[in-house]
């Protein structure tokens, strides 16, 4: 055989004498040999070797191996050109070895169709080889690695308030996860993020730095919702025709999908059952690949709730442990791509009423959290449905501080689409109670709550306090026809909000 003539017992034994002949060439080599790999008659020698240096932190010499294994290896002086030689020929036989023994310790996975474990085998053993790669110095060139992250890796999302909370928006490999309870719209977010990306955008942050990127490639896995269902809302997000009025007009839908199908990338919807697993989606990436010539640049998953490790072994019963292998998996599968992706994940039934999350509030297993880059809760109110808005807090931020955030989009009911809101700073205005905390402290007594149709006269106006958010943005809702009447900052809001839901 070709495998044995180029690496025979003679060239084995030769290696291993050079490596023992320079400690600094067997530590260096030593990260990837394996006892197994070598001749039988070498595997003693090989492995006491190993267990010497681990114990006593040195090599031992020929006669300390030849009193533990009753054999001797030649002895050399090694030259430069001879620990170059001996340590490309140790890659390439650990390389080989580690193919050959994956593929015959895999047999008794494939007759009992454990595909995925197959997989994982041949892939470790395909990515041995040694660390040549010493990473980044962070000293050389600032300018130039920072403009390659923001280049390369981070990209906008759509909207803007989002953006500046993540300092710029979502990175290229990394896992974000967006939590809600059932029904509040965990699809409905990632439809839109995947719609933005199918679009492109241009805009700028605050900082003066322009987010841009062109129309992109997106592919939409369900576990849960049919492709048919899927098609139908996001053809009313394309051509804002709410989903009782298609029918009555078909010729106006179609003739706006198909000048939509012109000014974005693509997107694909597939439906996957429930149990999916990552090297099955994986599959689909490579056969998505062969047809297109492309990988995709955006992966959207709804929801990793829903899959099931790749491997067998994982009790699924077990929440935790399915939880981290399956959001490590995904998330390695994202890197392996270099691709954005987003899934999302269920609120359990205590955060149903609740306005501010936490941790403790994601259902399943804490893991998927702990390996996510970021995590951001959605939140929605019967009374914020109806006013058209969406809460998004940002529970965890692994590339910026925005960690505890709050920020609200805009729901165009009609057409399903989000968008930024007309204010500039990010705090949410529910109810006249909200505001009163701000205005009185946090312990305003829900007494002085306000009712929206009551006659009592106004009380006396209040001072505007100096620089406050809330005021400043109760200043922006005032329409001209209330700007003159002299009532107090809480009143004014109640009769905004009166205004607003009446409309």
């Amino acid at each position: 055989m070709k495998y044995d003539l180029e690496f025979g017992y003679d060239k084995q034994e030769l290696m291993l004498s050079y490596m023992l002949a320079d400690e600094s060439v067997f530590q260096r080599a030593n990260s990837i040999i394996k006892t197994k790999y070598f001749d039988t008659e070498l595997q003693p020698i090989v492995k006491y070797v190993q267990y010497h240096t681990e114990k006593f932190n040195s090599l031992p010499n020929n006669d300390q191996i030849y009193a533990e294994t009753g054999k001797r290896l030649t002895q050399y002086d090694m030259t430069t050109h001879d620990s170059s030689w001996v340590l490309d020929n140790v890659e390439k036989f650990c390389q080989r070895s580690a193919i050959v023994h994956a593929v015959n310790e895999s047999l008794d996975f494939i007759d009992k169709g454990n595909y995925g474990e197959v997989e994982s085998m041949v892939k470790q053993a395909v990515q041995v080889s040694l660390q040549k790669d010493l990473g980044t110095n962070i000293f050389s060139n600032p300018r130039e690695l920072m403009e390659r992250i923001r280049q390369n890796k981070t990209v906008a999302t759509g909207w803007k308030q989002f953006d500046e909370v993540l300092y710029g928006g979502l990175n290229r490999g990394e896992l974000t996860i967006f939590a809600a309870g059932s029904g509040v719209g965990k699809s409905l977010v990632l439809q839109n993020l995947g719609l933005n990306w199918y679009y492109g955008t241009s805009y700028e942050l605050k900082n003066g730095d322009t987010r841009s990127f062109e129309p992109m490639h997106v592919v939409y896995l369900s576990f849960e919702l049919s492709e048919e269902l899927i098609a139908r809302r996001m053809y009313t997000m394309i051509a804002g025709i709410p989903s009782y009025e298609m029918y009555k007009k078909m010729d106006d839908l179609e003739t706006k999908v198909a000048l939509s199908s012109k000014k974005g990338g693509s997107f694909i919807v597939k439906y996957m059952p429930a149990g999916t697993t990552t090297n099955q989606i994986k599959a689909y990436l490579k056969e998505y690949e062969v047809q297109h010539g492309r990988k995709p640049d955006a992966l959207l998953v709804d929801y990793m709730d829903l899959m099931h490790p790749n491997s067998n072994k994982v009790d699924v019963n077990n929440v935790y442990q399915k939880d981290k292998y399956v959001s490590e998996e995904l998330r390695g599968l994202l890197a392996e791509y270099d691709i954005l992706g987003a899934s999302a994940s269920q609120l359990g039934r205590g955060a149903v009423d609740e306005a501010d999350h936490n941790h403790a509030m994601i259902q399943g297993g804490l893991s998927k959290i702990q390996t996510c880059d970021n995590l951001v809760s959605i939140f929605c109110s019967a009374a914020m449905r109806d006013r058209g808005e969406y809460q998004f807090q940002f529970l965890k931020t692994r590339s910026s501080n925005g960690t505890h955030r709050k920020i609200t989009l805009l729901l165009d009911k009609d057409a399903l689409r989000l968008s930024n809101s007309d204010e500039d700073d990010d705090t949410p205005i529910e109810s006249v109670n909200d505001v009163k905390a701000v205005l009185f402290g946090k312990q305003a007594r829900a007494d002085l709550g306000i009712n929206i149709g009551s006659t009592a006269p106004a009380p006396d106006p209040l001072p505007k306090p100096s620089s406050n958010p809330i005021m400043e943005k109760i200043e922006k809702m005032t329409p001209d026809s209330l700007k003159q009447e002299v009532i107090s900052p809480e009143q004014r809001l109640a009769k905004i909000l009166k205004m607003k839901n009446s409309n």
